[in-house]
């Protein structure tokens, strides 16, 4: 049996993802044997956004501000702001001798296949656009999420939005087991930011990436010690939002902001 432990990221190509496997391999010095990359098609609501149809749509859909920050989350462009230095995933792979995989579908036998033949055993989620079926969850002998929300509170695609427009002065970071149903499984940590006068979306999202990590490596460390807690024993009180709808935008507008110059920095 192999001991060692081989981790494969899994995510959505973002300034997110990017900022997570930089600060967990500088910070705590986390080695991540395979970046398993999506390339799925944006998809909302069941609908496909590719073309300039489904762009116009997506504008339709939301609105003019809310669109151009989703795209410079995607882009490379947070990364030409700021003063760290941040490796693209090809520079990181070159680096630290990480194997990268692309895939549209994390499930399909292709997908599973080249996995195996690395022999990994520990997969790590975070940003992930993928729902996971036990095809490819049984890969791994360990399967996590880092979700930005106090589990079960906040379930959802975007768990920040919904915790500003909520007025809570807390925000919560959970580490959980996968299973194929949306950030369900059993809680293994969790953590809270404080929510701090002009803080931004783009802020919260950036100290969940922090705090995030941080649980992850005690849960590298210390995974023996560390007890499960069963989700359905916990009160939900804000429950799983999808994507907002134009009136949560409006109202998010009018007292919150996606991003401020220094959130770049």
């Amino acid at each position: 049996m192999n001991t060692e432990r081989k981790i494969v990221y899994g995510c959505y190509p973002s300034f997110l993802s990017v900022y997570f496997v930089n600060y967990a391999i500088e910070k705590y010095n986390i080695k991540f044997d395979t970046i398993l990359i999506s390339k799925k098609p944006v998809c909302i609501n069941g609908r496909k956004v590719s073309g300039i149809k489904g762009l116009l749509w997506f504008f339709k859909r939301f609105n003019i501000k809310y669109c151009l920050y989703q795209a410079i989350l995607s882009s490379n462009f947070l990364f030409k702001f700021s003063k760290k230095k941040f490796l693209s995933f090809e520079m990181l792979a070159k680096k630290h001798r990480i194997n990268i995989i692309y895939s549209s579908n994390f499930n399909d036998y292709k997908t599973i296949a080249q996995l195996n033949t690395r022999e990994v055993n520990f997969f790590v989620s975070f940003g992930l656009d993928q729902i996971l079926r036990k095809t490819f969850l049984n890969v791994f002998e360990n399967t996590v999420n880092i979700h930005p929300s106090d589990l079960p509170n906040f379930k959802g695609p975007d768990s920040v939005f919904y915790f500003l427009i909520s007025g809570e002065k807390s925000m919560g970071i959970t580490l959980h087991k996968l299973e194929e149903e949306i950030d369900s499984g059993d809680i293994l940590l969790r953590d809270e930011i404080e929510k701090l006068n002009g803080d931004t979306h783009l802020s919260l999202l950036k100290k969940s990436i922090l705090k995030g990590t941080e649980l992850f490596n005690e849960l590298l460390h210390n995974q023996e010690s560390i007890i499960p807690i069963n989700q359905n024993l916990i009160e939900t009180v804000y429950p799983y939002k999808s994507w907002p709808s134009k009136e949560e935008i409006k109202y998010f507008q009018e007292k919150n902001r996606y991003l401020k110059f220094k959130d770049f920095i």
